[in-house]
């Protein structure tokens, strides 16, 4: 990896509060976030009495306010809605996040101009990666992906923790 390496980080979630972005963007190689919502505090979803949208208005952090996000807060509205509406169960609703958040990327991505030497990099989370590591590998972008949860033959290696105290 050069000093001239630009990451573009697919995010769905706030996940680790956006460390990957927020590293990458302090070292000056962020060329985009892309996530499924960011709301600012100046954003007028902040101001919606209760507790609705607790969950969506942590969809930001003051270390990337002048990093160059692409969000689909409100595509994202509409999507869960729908997905209650037609009273989706949890497992298949978290499935078609996934797709979905993935096929909104993969556009944005398409009009990103990502020209010249060196190839972008993609970092993108395991849930929602594959369509994006697809889209990127055709392109001959380097990719990196972030597993969230140990595989199968990882957990097996780990005696499980039955002590009750964290390690």
């Amino acid at each position: 990896m050069t000093d001239q390496s630009s990451w573009i980080c697919c995010q769905l979630g706030a996940r680790e509060h956006y460390a990957i972005p927020r590293a990458l963007h302090q070292a000056g190689h962020l060329a985009q976030l892309i996530t499924d919502a960011w709301v600012p505090p100046q954003s007028a979803l902040n101001r919606v009495p209760g507790q609705p949208l607790r969950s969506l208005c942590d969809r930001y952090h003051p270390d990337l306010e002048a990093a160059p996000v692409t969000a689909f807060t409100l595509r994202l509205t509409r999507f869960e809605l729908q997905q209650r509406l037609q009273k989706t169960a949890a497992w298949p609703r978290m499935m078609a996040r996934n797709y979905w958040f993935q096929r909104q990327a993969i556009q944005t991505l398409e009009t990103l101009p990502v020209e010249g030497d060196p190839t972008p990099i993609l970092f993108t989370y395991s849930y929602a990666a594959l369509e994006l590591l697809r889209y990127a590998r055709q392109r001959g972008w380097r990719t990196v992906l972030g597993q969230i949860d140990p595989g199968v033959m990882e957990e097996n290696l780990s005696p499980p923790n039955t002590s009750g105290t964290l390690t």
